[in-house]
């Protein structure tokens, strides 16, 4: 702490004014008592928090990343098996979600819009830049959320974290709007 916090020594004339000064039981000078109270506690405080929310807003982005790594085949299935309740037949397959969905998932661990933008130029390629297939990767997008829940619920996450890991889920999603319609 900073009260026990040894000074350097110190000459006892040059400590005369200084009522304040404590020893230690060695002799040496320690610096006074320092109360964390008021303006300079609160920023402690508040630094101590940032610092508590980013650890955990990291060990929600590692969990939601190991749980799209470890559940990948099982989300791209009920993902497919949604778009096609939603369009009936489409060009878009599991490759193709498979690939999409590392875009979003290596998004969700570093916050780095590449990922996407790569997933999306090589999708758009392989589809031949077909519109009707890029309308259905437009619905793709929104159904990802809807697979990554009904997987998640599948595990044992308290609430609380399946609401931070959805929010990180449709972070992601609004990224990769912002990505394909610019």
């Amino acid at each position: 702490t900073i009260g026990s916090t040894p000074s350097i020594d110190i000459s006892e004339t040059d400590t005369s004014d200084c009522p304040m000064t404590r020893r230690s039981s060695s002799g040496g000078l320690l610096s006074p008592e320092v109360e964390l109270n008021g303006q300079t506690g609160q920023k402690a405080g508040e630094e101590q928090e940032g610092f508590y929310l980013l650890k955990k807003d990291s060990q929600r982005r590692m969990t939601l990343t190991r749980v799209l790594s470890q559940d990948e085949a099982t989300i791209c299935e009920v993902w497919l098996r949604n778009i096609h309740q939603d369009v009936g037949q489409t060009a878009l397959d599991m490759s193709h979600l498979e690939l999409l969905m590392r875009g979003l998932r290596d998004y969700i661990s570093d916050q780095n819009q590449d990922a996407i933008a790569l997933a999306f130029k090589t999708l758009k390629e392989e589809l031949e830049f077909d519109a009707t297939v890029i309308n259905h990767l437009h619905l793709a997008i929104y159904l990802f959320q809807t697979a990554v829940n009904e997987v998640l619920r599948m595990h044992s996450i308290k609430p609380h974290w399946m609401f931070a890991l959805d929010n990180l889920v449709r972070n992601a999603v609004q990224a990769a709007i912002t990505v394909l319609s610019p």
